[in-house]
């Protein structure tokens, strides 16, 4: 700092060595004091900047001015990127800009295309797998101003062996393609590939067969057609390379098939005569065992000790009917889920058996008799069902009478037990006509109704007239008239009527006097015109006669 006294010259002087500023500082009692000068020095000028840009303010450089730099491409800056002018001084060294190192390709590598790195830094060359740099040769190399140290980049040399087998994966035993990469330097010959089926220590190569191959620069692709593709189960696939005197193994395949789906629960079944219906649940994926896309079910019948495939049915149903079965018959069903492709057929669920139902009898009861045996009773006779015309292994299991009286529309039936041939009908209305049907049944199904045969209860024993009376009497003869009880079958066919009568007076001990009534004569009273003693009393008896009487 440099105290001036208001001398204007000196002013000058300081404005020729850098900045300076003056202020007039406040009076001090009235009296004006002398102003300041603060002073601060410029900064020298800079050196030249190769291989970058710098920008920012120019020479002179006063107190507080910046300067940036940046470096062209390739280059990589080396130092601060900016400096500051602080009264006379930079606040760092001035930077420079150092060429980055160029990689040339180092083919089956990481570097296979070369690249660029910057200075300063030390990075690996990594050979591709399936190849070496050797055992004496760097792999470390750092880049300076341009120049990489080692110098010599590595050379990735291919070792020999198999990279890889590529199988097609396809369903168990369905045929499929393998491809054996096989590397050497030379490139390794066809023949010396070759493909095997291994289980443990053994090694098959039936049904296996070399097809073609081809190369891509130290690699040999060798296809292999494999005529029945085994499942994890039994082994898996490995390639093996015979090359200068040495033997290499690719990974073992046990992938080289899909997994087949799995159902785990029982099919249910429910049946009728000649079909039988089946219900499964549905195969899902994540969840049960197997392989997606599932494309549908296929539905098995054992016959003979073997699985036969009845019917198959699309994803998603879980349900089928199989039909055009034989009558009571067993049978057993299980289920398999079907992944999309040939073969695809998975295992099948546990199994469900049933019997179908019995068919219906083909024949109804022969021989059919009926006879009144009473007037409320019918006996019903018939000849046994033949066990071949039941159509069931069961046989006849019951009979059923049907039968209804003349005029009713309310059909009776009832169940015989299948070890009789005859029953009797009770409880019958008397001397009515009643029709009866027969039919035969096996455990499922009732065979149609026989042929009618009809019959007709017996009348009973004839009961007295009722409401008896003598209406008229006269000197040589009286009326007597009477009716006839009710409901009027009951008593069947009624022919005629009996009139008894003879004296009363203790006197005379004399027989009946009897006088008939023809059924079609009577209308509702009749006289007695027998020769009668005049002034005497009778008694007097109506009776009915019938076919029974």
């Amino acid at each position: 700092m440099v105290l001036i006294h208001g001398m204007e010259g000196a002013i000058d002087v300081c404005l020729s060595y850098g900045n300076y500023e003056c202020n007039q500082s406040p009076p001090v009692f009235g009296v004006p004091l002398p102003s300041f000068c603060n002073m601060t020095a410029n900064c020298p000028p800079l050196d030249d900047f190769d291989d970058g840009v710098r920008s920012g303010d120019s020479p002179p450089f006063y107190h507080n001015e910046q300067v940036s730099y940046t470096c062209n491409n390739g280059f990589t800056l080396v130092g601060s990127s900016s400096l500051t002018c602080d009264d006379g001084a930079w606040n760092d060294d001035q930077p420079v800009c150092l060429a980055n190192c160029v990689v040339s390709a180092v083919p089956d590598s990481d570097y296979s295309s070369g690249g660029s790195v910057t200075h300063g830094t030390t990075f690996n060359v990594t050979c591709d797998s399936g190849f070496s740099t050797g055992t004496t040769r760097a792999t470390e190399f750092s880049c300076n101003d341009g120049v990489l140290s080692p110098v010599t980049l590595p050379t990735c040399y291919v070792l020999p062996g198999v990279s890889i087998l590529l199988p097609e994966r396809v369903n168990p035993y369905q045929p499929s393609s393998f491809t054996c990469y096989a590397r050497g330097n030379p490139v390794p010959e066809a023949s010396s590939v070759h493909l095997y089926r291994r289980s443990g220590s053994n090694y098959n190569t039936t049904g296996i067969t070399r097809r073609s191959s081809t190369v891509s620069g130290s690699e040999r692709a060798v296809v292999f057609d494999v005529d029945s593709v085994y499942p994890q189960d039994f082994g898996g696939y490995q390639c093996r390379l015979y090359f200068e005197n040495n033997t290499y193994y690719s990974k073992l395949i046990t992938n080289a098939t899909y997994v087949l789906p799995v159902l785990e629960s029982k099919v249910e079944v429910t049946s009728t005569s000649t079909s039988v219906g089946l219900q499964w649940n549905a195969w899902s994926d994540g969840v049960d065992i197997g392989d997606p896309p599932l494309v549908g079910y296929d539905v098995f019948a054992q016959k003979d000790g073997k699985w036969v495939a009845v019917q198959s049915v699309d994803q998603p149903t879980t349900s089928a009917i199989v039909i055009n079965l034989t009558s009571d018959t067993d049978y057993i069903f299980c289920v398999a889920a079907v992944r999309e492709g040939t073969g695809g057929t998975g295992h099948v669920c546990p199994s469900n058996g049933t019997r179908t139902h019995c068919g219906k009898p083909s024949a109804s009861p022969t021989g059919l008799q009926v006879a009144a045996i009473n007037p409320k009773e019918l006996e019903v006779k018939w000849e046994h069902l033949p066990t071949e015309s039941a159509e069931c292994r069961s046989g006849v299991t019951h009979y059923m009478i049907y039968y209804v009286s003349t005029g009713s529309t309310s059909l009776n039936s009832l169940m015989v037990p299948n070890d009789t041939s005859s029953y009797t009908l009770r409880g019958l209305e008397t001397y009515l006509d009643y029709t009866i049907q027969l039919t035969a049944s096996n455990k499922d199904e009732e065979s149609d109704r026989s042929s009618e045969t009809a019959s007709k209860t017996i009348e009973e024993v004839a009961p007295a007239p009722i409401n008896l009376t003598i209406p008229q009497i006269t000197k040589s003869s009286f009326t007597v008239s009477w009716s006839t009880p009710l409901p009027s079958n009951i008593n069947g066919n009624i022919q005629k009527y009996i009139i008894r009568f003879k004296r009363t007076d203790s006197a005379v001990d004399g027989d009946y006097g009897m006088e008939e009534v023809w059924t079609s004569a009577f209308d509702g009273k009749h006289t007695v015109t027998a020769v009668l003693p005049r002034e005497m009393k009778y008694t007097v008896q109506a009776r009915l006669l019938d076919l029974n009487t």
